[in-house]
């Protein structure tokens, strides 16, 4: 069974993303069995974050105490990053109290990752140190932390996300304004106005899918739309005729929805809107979040 678990993991670090999924899933039936190798490649960056947390993920519980071991050893920052996320993917409440002390580590990276767990939970106590991390000097931290408050419904996080739409840097624009937008803040609404005039198109797309969201107006979509090209709106066409939006979607369709132009994704936000397909607006709401460099 070693042997079989040791080869699974190195498939995680396989380029086919069919391969990742199956050894990932086998690796979850394994459970317990499994974490120790899990363990020894948290700081293999051959592999990426996202299997890491999926296998985590399927493991659950009994992988918590060690998770927060490898989050408490310093020898490694890509170990304590890579903990961090896998705790917050699991999102069982004891890694708090860990994320939390994480939040003041010397490291910015492992500061920022820790931001980013403390998303995946709904407990009220993580709200008062993202609004702490808010303010941090490192606008990674900032970042991560803007994008997490989103999750919390706290009328604390309102007042410093309002400011944040003001940050010197575009990766905590986006993150206030797209956690603005999903706690519906309607008097986020001048300041996503305000966004539509930002000269970084990412916070120019959210902006307008805040609006959209929130106002129900679709004269900045229509704007934001008019921008683009012929080309831009055939491949909106492509995509959407390419996935099966309320029959769930496997990785090749959640692959379509991460478009690399912002444009487009604004586009298929909207389109999926109107036909209300669930399942494919989540998907494309973590594409959205994934814009933001520091979330990936």
């Amino acid at each position: 069974m070693g042997n079989e678990i040791a080869a699974l993991v190195r498939q995680l670090a396989s380029h086919d993303r069919a391969i990742c999924y199956q050894a990932s899933t086998r690796l979850g039936e394994f459970g317990e069995a499994a974490i120790d190798e899990l363990i020894a490649v948290l700081d293999d960056a051959t592999i990426d974050d996202s299997w890491l947390n999926h296998t985590f993920k399927l493991i659950g519980e009994p992988a918590v105490e060690p998770l927060i071991h490898a989050l408490q050893d310093n020898s490694s920052t890509l170990r304590q990053q890579r903990a961090a996320l896998a705790l917050g993917a699991i999102g069982d409440a004891r890694a708090i109290p860990s994320l939390l002390a994480a939040l003041r580590d010397d490291d910015e990276e492992v500061r920022a990752e820790a931001a980013t767990a403390l998303g995946g939970f709904t407990e009220a106590e993580a709200v008062g140190d993202l609004l702490v991390a808010l303010e941090d000097e490192s606008a990674l931290v900032r970042a991560k932390a803007a994008w997490s408050l989103g999750n919390f419904d706290d009328v604390r996080a309102i007042e410093k996300l309002l400011r944040a739409t003001e940050d010197p840097d575009a990766q905590v624009r986006r993150g206030a304004i797209w956690s603005l937008a999903k706690l519906q803040v309607e008097q986020a609404i001048p300041k996503f106005k305000a966004a539509l005039q930002d000269p970084d198109k990412d916070v120019q797309q959210l902006a307008v899918v805040a609006l959209r969201k929130i106002a129900g107006d679709t004269t900045a979509l229509e704007q934001y739309q008019a921008t683009g090209s012929q080309t831009e709106a055939q491949e909106v066409q492509r995509i959407l005729d390419a996935i099966r939006p309320d029959d769930g979607l496997d990785e090749s369709e959640m692959d379509k929805l991460r478009h690399s132009n912002p444009r487009i994704r604004a586009r298929l936000l909207m389109e999926l809107g109107q036909i209300q397909a669930k399942g494919a607006i989540s998907a494309l709401l973590t594409a959205l979040n994934d814009i933001n460099p520091a979330v990936r």
